[in-house]
């Protein structure tokens, strides 16, 4: 009875351990985690603002339950049971992670500021208590199956952000067809945490940060444990993101993609750090005053290819091709393109100028951008207004580039605002010393005074070479001022008139001779009487002729000048009679009077 007695009880103990064990172990498939609600009645409550119970506490466990056999005390008499997949990322993928429960936000907070890994966010009950955030967690989940308890943490998948170059027309040389060929980008990164910049330092881009693996690793500098002076401040980075794939937290990762532009050549490029700090006395290498009386800053040269975090324009240029990829920061740095190919800048009336034709060589081969502009209008010494047209090829050096873009900006800015009125300037004071008899009788020798002139005020302080100057004309016909054209009229019918009286006269002389041999030939005096008389009657008319076109001419004259004055009408009279003049000084010269 006894030995039945101990086998029973034996028994007994064996089948509640079977039980006990039944209802305690619970599988897990491989491809599932488990989320368990305790929901003993003699088990405390968690706290109110907790929600997710902790160790034997009542409610859905922090705890989830992994692939294989798990030991839960009597789970199937006091829990619920939620199986879920594995939350799987594959390749190319990245997951965000936003805490449904956990220590409420502050104030102002985006975003998690505690950074609590809690083993890729498997593990919830580690994330509570070690006081994690409720919110989107900057942490981000990489490739792999992963499992994560879905009533405590929401996932979202994301695809790897992709920085890649693109096929684009690039210019890669002035005046050439442009050329198909892949043009690579960047990314300018916005961060939407971190510190504030401070309003003292008057910075608008952030300090420049180390270690943020192209900022994929913002969890590794955001932490507690980073000294204050090491974390990162919200805002634009100073540095670039280029060509890959990375997994940026879309919420706190904000990236611009941007083109590389190609530096065409025949052009450089001059860089402007606009976000740094301002530079010290040692670290300038000239200060400009420019165009619009603003202090413009010339840099030292910086070795190799620095990031450059002073305020000025770099003494180096960089190109033709791509350039350094931190320069192309839209936001730290400006950069101007200076063209340093001779460009020809043309002053003539628009529609005026001589047309290329195809096939046709240039004026200049080597010019190779032409800028244009009205025609200028001079003043002579006498008052006489004229319109020059003119050209004037210059081209700016690589080692003046940074100057030009200090002083004015860009190339184009230099030439409208610069050397255009100051070339204008500089004509017009030539001309005002020159009367319009030279104007139209010495323009070589004006031309080469105003190429001189033009030479030693545009070499310093404009750093631009003068390679050539030319006078196109003096467009005396389109003058706005009547009695300009109404001289230059008259100038014009007294050559005519010099050349026909000159023309007269040898026709007379060929006249003449030909008389002569007639009359040597002649045998008969009567003959000779008629050739004589014919030569007389044909002299005759040639005087009467030359007389009145005499006449003609200083009548024309007197008319033309008399609201101008006696005087300058008696001038204008000789002017157009050079007979007149050769008569009064053969008058001079022998102290009597002129013949008429």
């Amino acid at each position: 009875m006894a030995a039945f007695t101990a086998i029973a009880f034996l028994l007994s103990i064996l089948a509640l351990t079977g039980v006990i064990v039944y209802a305690s172990l619970i599988y897990v498939k491989p491809d599932e985690y488990l989320m368990v609600n305790w929901k003993f009645p003699l088990s405390p409550r968690p706290p109110v603002d907790q929600y997710m119970a902790l160790g034997l506490e009542q409610g859905w466990r922090a705890r989830i339950y992994l692939n294989g056999y798990n030991w839960i005390l009597m789970a199937r008499a006091v829990c619920d049971f939620d199986r879920r997949p594995l939350t799987l990322i594959e390749g190319g993928q990245f997951a965000t992670v936003e805490a449904l429960f956990g220590v409420p936000l502050s104030p102002g907070e985006l975003f998690a500021r505690r950074v609590i890994r809690a083993n890729n966010f498997t593990d919830g009950e580690q994330f509570l208590r070690q006081s994690g955030q409720r919110g989107v967690q900057i942490p981000l989940v990489l490739q792999g199956k992963w499992a994560i308890n879905e009533r405590m943490f929401k996932v979202r998948i994301h695809s790897l952000r992709e920085i890649k170059a693109v096929q684009a027309e690039v210019e890669v040389a002035i005046g050439k067809p442009t050329r198909t060929m892949m043009q690579p980008h960047i990314g300018i990164v916005t961060l939407m945490v971190g510190e504030e910049i401070p309003e003292t330092e008057r910075r608008t881009i952030a300090r420049r940060m180390e270690n943020h693996s192209n900022f994929q690793q913002l969890a590794n500098l955001l932490g507690d444990h980073i000294l204050s002076e090491n974390r990162l401040e919200m805002g634009i980075q100073p540095d670039v993101v280029e060509m890959g794939k990375f997994a940026h937290h879309p919420f706190i990762v904000g990236v611009e993609d941007r083109p590389m532009r190609y530096i065409r050549q025949g052009s450089v490029a001059v860089v402007f750090s606009s976000a740094g700090k301002d530079p010290t006395d040692d670290q300038i290498e000239e200060k400009v005053i420019n165009n619009r009386g603003e202090v413009a800053v010339i840099l030292k040269k910086v070795q190799g290819i620095a990031i450059v975090e002073i305020r000025g324009y770099l003494k180096e240029t960089f190109g033709p091709g791509f350039i350094p990829v931190h320069f192309y920061h839209p936001y730290a740095y400006n950069l101007v393109i200076i063209d340093t190919a001779p460009t020809r800048i043309c002053w003539v009336r628009p529609g005026d100028h001589q047309q290329q034709q195809p096939g046709q060589a240039p004026a200049h081969t080597h010019a190779l951008s032409t800028v244009e502009f009205g025609p200028i209008l001079v003043n002579t010494k006498e008052g006489f207004a004229v319109p020059m047209d003119a050209e004037l090829l210059t081209s700016f050096s690589r080692e003046n580039a940074p100057w030009v873009a200090a002083y004015a900006g860009s190339g184009e800015a230099m030439i409208r605002d610069v050397l255009k009125p100051v070339f204008e300037d500089i004509a017009q004071r030539v001309i005002s010393t020159k009367s319009i008899n030279e104007l139209i009788e010495s323009r070589d020798a004006i031309r080469e005074e105003t190429e001189t002139a033009v030479r030693e005020v545009f070499n310093k302080p404009f750093h631009t070479d003068v390679e050539r100057f030319n006078i196109l004309r003096f467009d005396f016909e389109h003058s706005p001022d009547p009695q300009t054209v109404a001289y230059v009229n008259l100038k014009t019918q007294q050559a005519s008139a010099a050349r026909q009286v000159e023309v007269y006269a040898a026709q007379a002389k060929a006249e003449e001779a030909r008389v002569a041999v007639e009359m040597q030939k002649s045998t008969a005096d009567s003959q000779v009487v008629l050739i004589g008389a014919q030569f007389a009657e044909k002299a005759a008319e040639h005087e009467r002729n030359r007389i009145k076109t005499r006449g003609e001419g200083v009548a024309d004259v007197a008319e033309r000048l008399q609201p101008r004055g006696t005087v300058v009408q008696a001038l204008g009279i000789l002017a157009a009679d050079p007979e007149i003049l050769a008569n009064i000084a053969r008058a001079l010269s022998r102290g009597g009077p002129p013949r008429t």
